[in-house]
């Protein structure tokens, strides 16, 4: 009785622990580059030469980083960061204003290489951002275009520039990052707790 008892309990604790379900995985689009113009006001650590990365972050439910698609309807934030934190922002969700526009997704292949880039524009005043500068109205561009960040604030104004032109709508210059699988935690206690029992039904098994 006692065996028959151990291997039920082991057929539930696999069966549990195999059908573990994944949660949605953000996936980060992380574009590098490098500024070449700082027009206006200038922003100590940020000048020609200096870094610049943009952090995309989307959300489409899924859990891979191959073979997959994300809409506007997937964004949640962008972060243009220059100078390795000398000027960090970030624009969060939700895009409601109608001074942002968008054209086309994101993509990646079955290699889980970004394949294609979704142009972003935006104009954001007082509202759906964090930054570690005197700004209160921006202008943000993933299209394309040389310049593509702008802030005003504090008295000052400033547009940031970068070298290759177009290179930020190039998705070879793009990479995809995350998309890890993620248990649920109702599940994943379950599998635990199933686990335990086929411990404990073993152990009965061996002194009986």
């Amino acid at each position: 009785m006692n065996k028959l008892v151990g291997h039920g309990l082991m057929v539930m604790a696999l069966t549990v622990a195999t059908s573990v379900t994944a949660l949605a995985a953000p996936v980060t689009m992380t574009y590098e580059g490098t500024v070449s113009i700082v027009n206006g006001d200038s922003i100590v650590g940020v000048a020609a030469g200096s870094s610049a990365v943009f952090s995309v972050l989307m959300d489409n439910g899924g859990s891979s980083l191959t073979s997959q698609t994300w809409n506007v309807s997937d964004l949640l934030s962008v972060t243009m960061d220059f100078g390795g934190g000398a000027r960090t922002t970030v624009f969060s969700s939700p895009f409601d204003s109608p001074a942002f526009s968008s054209s086309g997704t994101f993509a990646t292949d079955a290699a889980g290489d970004v394949s294609a880039v979704m142009t972003l524009t935006g104009f954001i005043v007082d509202a759906d951002f964090a930054t570690n500068g005197p700004g209160t109205q921006f202008g943000w561009f993933i299209n394309g275009a040389n310049h593509v960040y702008q802030e005003v604030g504090g008295g000052k104004s400033t547009l940031i520039s970068l070298e290759n032109v177009g290179g930020d709508i190039n998705p070879a210059n793009w990479t995809a990052t995350g998309g890890a699988a993620v248990p649920e935690p109702g599940t994943l206690a379950l599998a635990g707790l199933s686990l335990a029992a086929l411990g404990a039904a073993r152990r009965r098994v061996r002194q009986s």
